[in-house]
């Protein structure tokens, strides 16, 4: 029987693309060589939906992103999509569980190293554990990105991921190089 490194890399990468997401990650888990070819189809597309009942695990990507940056790298396509209610979201409701494994002094670092006019404000909204300071972190961050979708959710009342968009196009680094797909 042949050894999953005995096989071409283009044919374990169609095979890894067809998997779901949580076997991705379990495979990552496994050994050296099986997470080396599965986290290019982990990180490859990111979808994140939020709706009034359910929030995306964005706290526990950036953390697992800021600790390996190396990954910012393999994300593709990355989608943040919301359905918005008419009326306008409680600041609860804008605000993240913080799992309790996770410190805010990674995210604050971060956004330090961004050396935007703005840290201050980012800070503060990071510290209330608000949306848009953690969606504007990831954007920040982002490097080889080809397509890139902002909807409602994320957009209303989120100044700051506004400032972070504009910052990226002018001034950040990583910049948007090859963003050819932008929906906001």
């Amino acid at each position: 029987m042949a050894l999953l490194n005995d096989i071409p890399i283009e044919i374990i990468q169609q095979i890894f693309n067809l998997l779901p997401k949580a076997d991705l990650a379990s495979l990552c888990l496994t050994n050296h060589s099986n997470r080396r070819h599965a986290e290019p189809c982990l990180y490859s597309t990111i979808n994140f939906r939020w709706s009034t009942s359910e929030k995306p695990p964005i706290i526990l990507l950036l953390r697992t992103l800021l600790s390996r940056p190396e990954l910012f790298a393999l994300i593709d396509t990355f989608s943040l999509v919301g359905n918005a209610p008419r009326h306008r979201m409680s600041q609860d409701q804008l605000r993240l569980a913080m799992p309790s494994n996770v410190s805010l002094s990674q995210f604050i670092s971060a956004i330090e190293k961004t050396k935007a006019p703005y840290t201050d404000i980012w800070v503060a909204r990071l510290e209330t554990r608000h949306m848009d300071a953690f969606a504007g972190l990831l954007i920040a961050y982002l490097s080889n990105t080809t397509s890139l979708t902002i909807t409602t959710n994320f957009i209303r009342n989120f100044h700051l991921v506004g400032k972070v968009l504009r910052s990226k196009a002018l001034q950040f680094r990583p910049p948007f190089r090859f963003c050819g797909r932008f929906r906001f």
